[in-house]
């Protein structure tokens, strides 16, 4: 994925429409993984676990 794509804005929405999240998340996990790669994914855990639901 490149992050610092000079037209990011339009790939995020649509991004986010195929995956049926919100513009902001594809936003954040594009942050994310330009500031720590694959790393920034690995432990990083929110939501209700699906025990709980």
């Amino acid at each position: 994925m490149e992050a610092s794509s000079g037209s990011s804005g339009d790939e995020s929405a649509v991004i986010a429409r195929d995956l049926r999240v919100s513009v902001r998340s594809v936003q954040r996990w594009r942050k994310a993984w330009s500031q720590g790669g694959p790393r920034a994914f690995s432990l990083q855990r929110t939501g209700v676990p699906a025990a709980a639901q």
